[in-house]
């Protein structure tokens, strides 16, 4: 009776480890299923070169899969073949032999080779498509965000800058510069490319060729202070009548729409208010026109206080159509720019704006009329739509990259 019961126990106990293994590769199996859908997942590529990325991604797991089936049945085998049994005596070591040990030098070698090879192919045609890209975007990396400069190829952009979102056409192929005077970053756009560091006084190229409307999200990768895991941004392809339509209205600077916030109705003038932030920020066709671009400021200055490149912060032309705010953190609504405007330091930790603007830095007239402004810096036909990112129905931010 009481064996039987104990052999019970026992089958009951075999069956409940078979369901929890069956559950965990159901799982497994499932989870390429559900992370497809989020905007950072990189086994749902949108570009040639994402696509390249993604199928030496495949590569490697089926050899790793192969590999982990083999050496299971090889241990089952073992554990059933040389169990030890009543009045057996151990069996002899394999130490020393020869053959066995070619074959499991052989074989991982073999396995590293097959890896190797296209994943130094995929490496170099990647460096070959840099040279041969038809539209350039500078990238500037900053604490934390990202300051995009249009380069002489892209036509009707030539010039513009702004921040965060990068606006690119559709059917190009699309070379990155990357820089930073600051520390070290890393550019990444999951679904586009894999990353790439973007080193001080260094200049990094990353090709992307822009086969696909939508919207795609980004994420510094390489941690760099405070506020790393905030410093996202996002990459808008466009058909290439759109994206001249909005090179043109960046070009064009404010419209009238924003003439009743401004002294006098004259739309080349920034508000009253916006003289808290005409060291830091420029918007096109106006008198904000002073704050540094780029890289040719210093980050910090001889004395070892904060310099005007750690100051300096987004251009804020056509403000008012931007997806969001603080790189990313906050969907681009006028209740998140007054949160913003009253306190950046506390939804931003350590960002260079929350030192020159604290909590009680501008009352509620000065935020209202600053977010009526920058709400109106856009076109006079209205904002462009935005594409929605294959897969993706949220159009901000996820809290969690």
């Amino acid at each position: 009776m009481h064996r039987g019961s104990t052999g019970g126990r026992r089958r009951t106990l075999t069956r409940l480890v078979t369901l929890l293994a069956l559950i965990v590769l159901a799982g497994g199996f499932l989870l390429p299923v559900v992370g497809a859908q989020s905007p950072y997942s990189t086994i749902s590529p949108q570009s040639p070169q994402a696509e390249d990325i993604q199928w030496l991604y495949r590569l490697v797991f089926w050899l790793a899969l192969a590999v982990f089936v083999g050496v299971q049945i090889a241990i089952v085998y073992a554990v059933l073949r040389y169990r030890r049994r009543s009045n057996d005596e151990r069996p002899e070591p394999i130490h020393g032999n020869k053959n066995l040990e070619i074959i499991w030098t052989v074989i991982p070698a073999i396995i590293l080779l097959i890896i190797f090879i296209p994943t130094v192919r995929t490496i170099y045609a990647h460096a070959d498509q840099v040279e041969n890209g038809n539209f350039t975007v500078e990238v500037y990396a900053k604490q934390w965000w990202w300051e995009i400069h249009y380069a002489d190829d892209t036509g009707e952009a030539a010039g513009v800058v702004t921040a965060n979102d990068i606006v690119v056409p559709q059917g190009k192929d699309v070379v990155f510069k990357l820089y930073s005077n600051n520390v070290i970053h890393s550019f990444w756009v999951p679904q586009l490319s894999g990353k790439l560091d973007v080193m001080p006084g260094h200049e990094n190229k990353l090709p992307i060729t822009t086969e696909n409307v939508g919207m795609y999200f980004g994420q510094c990768a390489e941690y760099c202070g405070d506020s790393h895991a905030l410093m996202r941004f996002k990459v808008i392809v466009q058909p290439q009548e759109e994206f001249d339509a909005w090179a043109t209205a960046w070009k064009a600077g404010p419209s009238e729409a924003s003439a009743e916030f401004v002294a006098d109705g004259d739309i080349a003038k920034v508000p009253e208010a916006f003289g808290l932030c005409l060291a830091c920020h420029q918007v096109e066709g106006t008198n904000a026109a002073f704050a540094p671009e780029g890289l040719d400021e210093e980050a910090v200055t001889d004395t070892g206080d904060m310099g005007p490149a750690k100051f300096a912060g987004p251009n804020l032309s056509l403000m008012g159509c931007r997806t969001t705010i603080g790189a990313g953190i906050l969907p681009n609504t006028p209740e998140n720019m007054a949160k913003w405007l009253e306190d950046p330091g506390a939804i931003k930790p350590g960002v260079y704006m929350g030192e020159v603007i604290e909590k009680g830095t501008l009352n509620d007239e000065q935020i209202q009329q600053l977010v009526n402004y920058l709400e109106s810096l856009k076109p006079a036909e209205g904002c462009s739509e935005i594409p929605v990112q294959p897969g993706v129905e949220e159009q901000v931010m996820p809290s969690n990259p």
